[in-house]
């Protein structure tokens, strides 16, 4: 910048900034130092910088002075700045480099640009021909080998014979605008890549390109030949003849062409890609035949259209394996009339007897034996396998493939194979919801039972499942999300399913169990089970099954669901509600009679701990009670009770077991603190005799179950003045006063949750006073409404936790199942029915029967996955 006197600078000295177009200055600018140039002579490095300094300042006008000029600090990076002890600027440091707020430099002659690369204009194409009649004008000038064939006012044919091709050129007005376009056909084949518009292009010239390009020869090969016959269509290759007279004789030369062959080539090119490619699958076509000719026939495969080589072989491999055959036979008859023994007619007798003698008739031992014989007597593929039979392998195939496969291919056991059992298990589409195909099942079974035996209960309970998401190819979704096109509630629909939901039905004097429907959820609440009950009840009373009861565990959303149906100023406890599909009818709300036992034991077992402390009328019932009873036994050497170690000591895992629960609640226990205990133990005694009677009378199982144990509470119920309903209104009673006791507790000053502690939990109370009322309501109608007899079991959850071991059970190592596996698994356990109900898996169950039920030998028919 040696020559910027044009532009505008600060002349003004003192505390100005001599950077040029700065206008800083001490007076105007606060807060800026004006530190000198450095001084000269110092130091060799400073003398340097002080001239690298002037150099970037760049002044040459009059008024800069080198020794008085001054630089503003906005110009410099703080650090570059060296300030005294005060604070003040002293000064530079030493090497900073002026880089802010600086002047752009100015070019004062700027280069001019270079020429711009601009493409050369457009050679316009050069018009040949105008129209059809210009083209015929040229036809005077074709010369020799081409021939004129026609000539007529709106066409003409220019034809090029020659001894390997025929090429001929025809132009007719009606085929463009113009009447220009010249057609090309090779043998009577047109060419519509070699057509072109005359209006740029000569006629000689064309038919100069024509003439020196070559007709191509196609697939010469002899042996192909027969491989491919006349055009029809249907393939991509034909067989052209081309023929032509040689002395007197006429000849040809037969040749294989692709349906899109190019018909003219260049000089330099031999064949078309295209009859190249034809000759690959040709050859193919070859090899496979001549493997052909080496396999046996197919017993079925026609023989009209087989070649002559593959017969002539097969009919010489039958006549070796008849001449073996028949020595063979000849060989077994000559040892039969040696080895053989003749039968008298008792023992032939005997012998029969003991195919048949020992099996009943109808039972599913015998059908199976039967169908054993058929399928020994027929080819597989002819078999058709009895309904029950089908069930029966699809049960087997579900506990092990492996051993069902073993089964079936070592010739043990005749089984249906695995592609005809997924045929079955695939007919309908393991989808979340309530299903048609479960609706056409239960209306199958309604259609059978008089209107007495159609009462049933409703269960509902979710099971842990694995979060996992799987495609579906049938229905071309993600199968794992909550709430998929079934199920809306929720409004996050990418949230991945943790538990499946599923409403189960039980026949209250029938053998009806059954999966209703499913859900994938994260946990239902409430809001969401109101709608999906009501809609199972709706489902069950149009299928012709009449819903008296509803039961569930005593989870938090349960109960709430159920005081959703309260009705302000009938009762503190729900446990009915007007039947919303049959209103002549009401649903009574049950919860589970185990489930509530294993409640009752642990709030007895926290009494006498921190959370708490169990009292009524004076007397304290805590756990130690009970585990002084195992410690009595322990130390006489008797075993009075079953009380073991696992009955004191509780576990995450124990704590869900009923069993356990119902031993230690028991009658042996309470009688033995009775009658052994000291006075401060009565009270723990009596809740205990009282919580096994109401176990006992919420549990009968079987019609003789009372008379074998010799306890009058597990008897079936058949009056409705039954003194069992006494007593649980007295077990009401007995709660009641308790809680009154509590609250009129008045030795001390007690807070709320002091007098809580000293009763049971408020949802299990609320869940007694449930399932007590509702049971005496429920069985009273039943027994007015034409049931003989009620069992108080058939309220239980027991069928729908086996239902979920049976589930478990099929993942064998892997517990729980995905959303997706526990659809297709839904549908095997469909398709068992009732083979599927004589295993009780092992679960969280005491099991609904000792005996395994009578198997129904049902014929009717199952759906088949249609085969696309």
């Amino acid at each position: 910048m040696a020559g910027r006197s044009s532009v505008m600078m600060n002349k003004s000295s003192g505390s100005n900034c001599c950077i040029v177009d700065c206008h800083a200055n001490s007076t105007n600018c606060r807060g800026l130092c004006f530190p000198k140039l450095p001084r000269k002579g110092v130091s060799a490095e400073q003398d340097e910088y002080r001239r690298v300094l002037i150099r970037i300042i760049d002044r040459k006008d009059k008024s800069f002075n080198e020794n008085t000029a001054r630089i503003c600090s906005r110009h410099f990076e703080a650090s570059g700045i060296k300030y005294g002890p005060s604070g003040k600027c002293s000064g530079l440091v030493l090497g900073s480099i002026p880089t802010y707020h600086m002047p752009r430099p100015v070019t004062l002659n700027p280069s001019r640009p270079g020429p711009t690369d601009r493409p050369p204009p457009p050679i316009p194409d050069r018009v040949s021909y105008y129209n059809f009649d210009d083209v015929r004008k040229d036809l005077t000038l074709v010369e020799s080998p081409w021939i004129v064939q026609e000539n007529m006012a709106s066409s003409f044919q220019v034809s090029l014979p020659s001894e390997r091709g025929y090429v001929t050129v025809t132009l007719a007005k009606e085929n463009s605008e113009k009447g220009t376009l010249a057609d090309v056909t090779v043998f009577g084949s047109p060419a519509p890549h070699l057509s072109i518009d005359l209006e740029k292009k000569k006629l000689l010239h064309l038919l100069k390109e024509l003439q020196d390009m070559r007709v191509c020869p196609g697939i010469t090969d002899g042996n192909l030949q027969d491989l491919a016959g006349a055009p029809d269509g249907r393939t991509s290759y034909y067989r052209h003849m081309e023929y032509k007279c040689v002395n007197g004789k006429v000849t040809h030369i037969s040749s294989v062409k692709s349906t899109r062959c190019e018909l003219l080539l260049p000089p330099s090119s031999p064949v078309c890609q295209k009859c190249v490619q034809v000759e690959k699958v040709l050859l193919q076509k070859r090899n496979t035949l001549a493997e052909a000719v080496t396999k046996p026939i197919h017993p079925n495969a026609p023989l009209h259209n087989m070649p002559k080589a593959q017969l002539k072989e097969a009919f010489k491999h039958t006549r070796l394996e008849n001449n073996r055959l028949q020595k063979e036979l000849q060989l077994f008859k000559e040892k039969m009339e040696e080895e053989s023994v003749h039968m008298n007619e008792a023992m032939h007798s005997s012998l029969c007897a003991v195919d048949t003698g020992q099996l009943k008739e109808g039972s599913l031992q015998k059908l199976f034996w039967e169908e054993q014989q058929k399928a020994l007597t027929c080819k597989a593929k002819g078999m058709r396998w009895h309904p029950m039979i089908i069930r029966l392998a699809i049960m087997l195939q579900s506990k092990s493939k492996a051993a069902y496969e073993t089964l079936r291919k070592t010739g043990v056991l005749k089984l249906p194979g695995t592609t005809t059992l997924r045929e079955y298990t695939s007919a309908n589409s393991p989808e979340a919801g309530f299903r048609p195909a479960v609706m056409e099942e239960l209306r199958r079974e309604a259609a059978k039972l008089p209107e007495t035996q159609r009462y049933v209960v409703l269960l509902h309970d979710e099971m842990t499942i694995r979060s996992d998401l799987m495609f579906d190819q049938r229905s071309g979704f993600l199968v794992g999300f909550v709430n998929k096109d079934s199920w809306t509630f929720d409004t996050d629909r990418e949230k991945v399913a943790t538990h499946a939901l599923v409403f189960y039905v039980v026949g209250v004097n029938s053998t009806l169990k059954m999966s209703v429907g499913y859900f994938g959820t994260t946990g239902a609440t409430s809001d969401e089970l109101m709608p999906l009950l009501w809609t199972a009840i709706g489902c069950l009373e149009e299928c012709g099954w009449k819903v008296v009861a509803s039961t569930s565990d005593k989870a938090s959303p349960n109960q709430r669901l159920y005081q959703l149906h309260q009705v302000p100023g009938v009762s503190d406890v729900c446990f009915k509600a007007v039947n919303l599909h049959a209103p002549e009818r009401e649903v009574f709300f049950i919860s589970d009679a185990p489930h509530l036992i294993k409640t009752v034991r642990n709030n007895l077992e926290s009494s006498g701990k921190n959370t708490r402390l169990l009292w009524k009328d004076g007397f304290k019932l805590l756990w130690s009670h009970i585990s002084d009873v195992r410690e009595a036994d322990r130390a006489r050497g008797l075993r009075m009770t079953k009380l073991e170690n696992a009955h004191i000591n509780l576990t995450p895992h124990s704590k869900m077991n009923v069993s356990l629960a119902a031993q230690v609640l028991s009658n042996r226990v309470g009688r033995v603190m009775q009658t052994y205990g000291k006075p401060e133990v009565q009270e723990t005694a009596k809740f205990v005799l009282l919580m096994d009677r109401f176990f006992d009378c919420l549990n009968t199982r079987h019609l003789k179950e009372g008379e074998r144990k010799l306890k009058p509470d597990l008897d079936a119920y058949t009056d409705v003045n039954d003194p069992r309903f006494q007593f649980l209104e007295d077990f009401l009673q007995y709660l009641e006063d308790w809680r009154t006791s509590v609250d009129n507790r008045n030795d001390q000053p007690y807070t709320r949750a002091d007098r809580q502690k000293m009763f049971l939990t408020h949802q299990t109370y609320r869940g007694l006073v449930m399932t007590v009322r509702a049971f005496i309501g429920v069985t009273r109608f039943l027994l007015a409404n034409g049931v003989s007899f009620i069992l108080s079991n058939k309220f239980c959850q027991d069928p729908i936790e086996e239902h979920f071991g049976r589930h478990r059970a099929m993942k064998r190592t892997a517990e729980n199942p995905s959303l997706y596996e526990f659809g297709h698994q839904e549908n095997s356990i469909l398709l068992q029915r009732q083979l599927a109900l004589i295993i009780t898996p092992r679960g969280n169950s005491r099991g609904a029967h000792h005996e395994p039920p009578q198997v129904d030998l049902s014929i009717s028919p199952l759906k088949k996955k249609k085969n696309n």
